[in-house]
């Protein structure tokens, strides 16, 4: 028999190019069925709920509780003529979170605080669901992430305890993040979500 020689790491292909090629995409296409499956279904599953969710959260009638204490004096990064030289804006900025402080000042040139506050749940929600759902395939495939975010979103510890976007809010996508940093063997990804949690 012939010998073919191919460089190490790489796999031989004894069919033609345009054979490995069509192997190739069928593949990539059977992996992503079930990822397409796992995201459709959950999207109509919880849609209805997270919709109306947003929908009566967008009022600033509704608000949660703490926010009433920590969003507000991040609006003087809005307008310098709002809570100059007020001691107890001056408090509540000086308790906050390094990381938290920072999310809000930074971004207050482009967007009012208040409105922040209510968006930056769902963005963290989507966040964490993410890295569960990723941690989760890897570790027992489609149905068990499929199980873990249908778990994330139906709970409502998790949006309940994010709403007002308070430091609080950034501490479930951290230990998602590091959860997945475990199983993806990361020490990197570990000291990474440390960090994020010593600043938020």
């Amino acid at each position: 028999s012939r010998h073919i020689d191919r460089p190490i790491g790489l796999d031989f292909c004894p069919m033609d190019l345009n054979g490995c090629a069509e192997s190739h995409t069928t593949g990539s296409t059977a992996r992503r069925l079930p990822l397409f499956a796992v995201v459709v279904s959950l999207a109509v599953l919880f849609y209805p709920t997270l919709s109306r969710h947003v929908v009566d959260s967008s009022s600033f009638m509704v608000y949660n509780d703490d926010a009433r204490q920590q969003i507000w004096p991040f609006l003087r990064y809005t307008d310098a003529a709002l809570f100059q030289d007020d001691y107890l804006a001056d408090y509540q900025l000086a308790m906050n979170p390094i990381g938290f402080t920072a999310t809000y000042r930074l971004s207050a040139s482009l967007v009012d605080p208040r409105w922040l506050s209510k968006v930056l749940p769902y963005l963290l929600l989507a966040a964490m669901s993410g890295v569960v759902g990723w941690t989760a395939w890897r570790l027992g495939g489609a149905v068990t992430c499929w199980a873990s975010v249908a778990l994330c979103l139906s709970a409502d510890t998790y949006l309940t305890q994010m709403a007002g976007g308070l430091p609080r809010a950034f501490g479930y996508p951290i230990v998602a993040l590091a959860a997945a940093a475990l199983v993806k063997g990361s020490p990197s990804g570990l000291a990474i979500a440390a960090a994020l949690g010593a600043a938020f």
